[in-house]
């Protein structure tokens, strides 16, 4: 049996759009957001189970819809410029999705005027406590957006008002190292050393000096049984 999901993408601007957005004149101009096959639109039946299926029965793709939502979510903050945060203004920004950062690799990557924001869009996996600790100890600045009790039929307007203008479905979660890599310049790190020189100034030294005691208890040592021998 065919599989059905509800969000296509529209051939002639590219975007993922839900089937309530589908209309008699656009139903043939859909393909999949998965792997880009022909798709058919199934308006004729109640509202509620309106839905997308292959065109070939034979088509081994079946997209999930946690998926396609995820996938649509990342495509509606790239298109965007600026995105509303809570309890703080709205951030502008130059948006890539999949941007290698450290060990792994957010959902999408906000390239702003003076620093950078990471955004990870939870649909069926919530976000790794490891991953959030990786993005605090690194320096940045991260947005989580849940939408994995998102309504799964929906209007792409509505969805992209969810994500751009309302805040009740985000958590930020601001950098306790104050410190931010230039914009684009994720994989220049720069190592606590090089952040601080007089640490590693006071490193060298106390180094140094216990170097010193080392030196002198044993060494010292051995240096004056080698005399008495030599004095017998």
């Amino acid at each position: 049996m065919a599989a059905k999901f509800t969000l296509g993408r529209y051939k002639l601007t590219q975007q993922i759009l839900n089937i309530l957005d589908v209309t008699e004149e656009t139903r043939k101009d859909f393909l999949c957001a998965e792997c880009g096959g022909r798709i058919v639109c199934v308006l004729d039946v109640p509202l509620t189970t309106r839905h997308f299926r292959h065109k070939s029965a034979n088509s081994n793709c079946k997209p999930a819809l946690e998926t396609l939502l995820h996938k649509t979510a990342k495509e509606i903050i790239c298109a965007n410029n600026s995105i509303n945060l809570p309890g703080r203004p709205a951030f502008a920004y130059s948006g890539k999705p999949e941007i290698s950062f450290s060990k792994y690799r957010p959902d999408v990557t906000l390239y702003g005027k003076e620093k950078n924001l990471l955004v990870e869009i939870e649909v069926s996996h919530p976000m790794t406590y490891e991953k959030h600790l990786d993005y605090q100890q690194q320096g940045a600045d991260c947005l989580v957006i849940d939408l994995s009790n998102y309504p799964r039929v929906f209007h792409l307007s509505d969805l992209e008002n969810e994500i751009i203008q309302q805040t009740d479905r985000k958590n930020f979660y601001g950098c306790q190292n104050a410190y931010f890599k230039p914009i684009g310049n994720y994989e220049a790190k720069v190592s606590p050393d090089n952040k601080n020189p007089l640490a590693k100034t006071l490193i060298r030294v106390v180094a140094f000096g216990i170097g010193c005691l080392i030196y002198k208890r044993f060494f010292s040592e051995t240096k004056q049984k080698k005399r008495r021998i030599r004095s017998y």
